[in-house]
């Protein structure tokens, strides 16, 4: 007898296996929105929320185990890549210097979709 699937906490399943449809409009990112004026960049900088990310990214970059801590590190990869989209954001790269463990998690990572997350930011 095969064993009955478990379903995933809605956090873990795609938009289909939700019944959402993509309309083809990616949402846009708070993060990202919040670096594309100065006041954003100081409001970001004063909550120190970036390095919060930037931390996570360096303490969970070589995991392969612990979905939690995967999520988690993607999440902080989706946000980091926003908030360098935009030209009020890339300063908060250029001085965390997060930008060598990003390419590093692309290079070096044994979870593939870590390394697709690098790429689509």
């Amino acid at each position: 007898m095969i064993p009955k699937r478990t379903p995933l906490p809605s956090f873990y399943q795609t938009g289909a296996e939700l019944g959402r449809t993509f309309s083809g409009v990616v949402p846009l990112h708070f993060y990202g929105e919040l670096t594309k004026t100065a006041e954003g960049c100081r409001i970001l900088e004063e909550k120190g929320h970036f390095d919060e990310f930037a931390e996570v990214i360096v303490n969970y970059k070589d995991e392969d185990e612990d979905l939690e801590r995967i999520v988690k590190l993607k999440s902080c990869l989706w946000a980091v890549g926003n908030i360098g989209a935009n030209d009020g954001g890339v300063p908060f790269l250029e001085k965390s210097g997060i930008v060598r463990e990003i390419v590093s998690i692309a290079e070096q990572s044994s979870v593939v979709s870590l390394k697709g997350y690098d790429l689509m930011n």
